[in-house]
């Protein structure tokens, strides 16, 4: 209570963070005014006056006061402290138009130039991550950077067929870097080049 005293020095305010933390139980939280989106109060209930689209807040809705070092009476007059824009009818319930074929033709060229990008980003991370190995003596290094390599998933799209290699490259990764570093060069300029076409 102390502390919420220097936090809160106005009475008003005090009074009002005490009202919150007795909402804070889940099942009070859902009656409780202080924690319902306005679109799920129900104004008629509570006969708010409206206005067009606009619907004054009900008298038992906090609101929020300026501290009294901060007061400005002009503020006062000028800003909107009571009414909301609230939806009303058809609004709430408005539903967006399914896609039409050439809305779900774009979205599928993106989604798959997306995939593209990401391939190729993988094949580049691995064209570098095999470099950096045929330069490195400690084992420990060697044995993460193949994980790495193959978590990639890149090795496995150009050789699907023949786990041989993949063995290899597990067992003896310093033998067959060259190789697989010229094989995954060339996927990749295949790559780029179908990508511009």
């Amino acid at each position: 209570m102390a502390m919420t005293k220097h936090i809160f020095p106005d009475e008003n305010y005090q009074n009002f963070f005490f009202d919150i933390i007795g909402t804070r139980e889940s099942a009070r939280r859902k009656t409780t005014i202080l924690f319902k989106p306005l679109n799920e109060i129900d104004f008629k209930k509570l006969n708010c006056e409206r206005n067009g689209s606009y619907t004054k807040l009900p008298d038992s809705m906090p609101i929020m006061q300026a501290p009294p070092n901060k007061l400005n009476p002009l503020a006062d007059t000028m800003f909107n402290k009571q009414w909301v824009s609230v939806p009303h009818g058809s609004e709430v319930n408005f539903v967006v138009n399914s896609k039409n074929s050439y809305e779900e033709a774009l979205f599928k060229c993106e989604d798959e130039r997306y995939e593209f990008d990401i391939s190729i980003y993988s094949f580049q991370m691995a064209v570098k991550w095999l470099n950096e190995l045929e330069n490195i003596q400690d084992e420990q290094r060697i044995t993460n950077l193949v994980q790495r390599i193959i978590r990639l998933k890149v090795l496995q799209k150009i050789y699907s067929n023949n786990h041989e290699i993949l063995g290899i490259f597990q067992t003896k990764p310093l033998s067959i870097a060259k190789t697989l570093i010229e094989r995954v060069n060339s996927k990749l300029a295949e790559m780029r080049d179908a990508k511009f076409d």
